[in-house]
């Protein structure tokens, strides 16, 4: 029960501290999260038919690997879809939203 508070202040700090870089990540993790549960067992799948030999520190390596291939390899694929593919929204769900354009301040 804790850490689910302490999880709801965290994010409603990060998420009122403005358009920093921590957050836009987030933000764009979010709303890519659905493709990237449906497109990580692919890459992963891909990935473990890569040959691995070594020791412990080969193996701790390798376990790392995938899960920088699968979080990061879906992100990108997903987030390149998003961009350039019209109908992308048909398979990743809702496309992330779009900056709103600053308005001018008149003097």
């Amino acid at each position: 029960m804790l850490s689910c508070l302490v999880l709801f202040q965290l994010s409603f700090l990060l998420y009122g501290a403005g358009r920093s870089v921590l957050s836009r990540l987030l933000l764009s993790a979010g709303a890519c999260s659905f493709g990237i549960y449906l497109l990580h067992p692919l890459l992963l799948f891909m990935y473990r038919k890569l040959p691995f030999h070594g020791g412990s520190l080969a193996y701790t390596a390798a376990i790392a690997g995938g899960w920088l291939v699968a979080l990061l390899g879906s992100w990108l694929v997903v987030a390149l879809a998003f961009r350039y593919v019209k109908p992308a929204w048909m398979v990743f769900g809702s496309a992330p939203q779009k900056p709103a354009a600053a308005s001018k301040a008149t003097v």
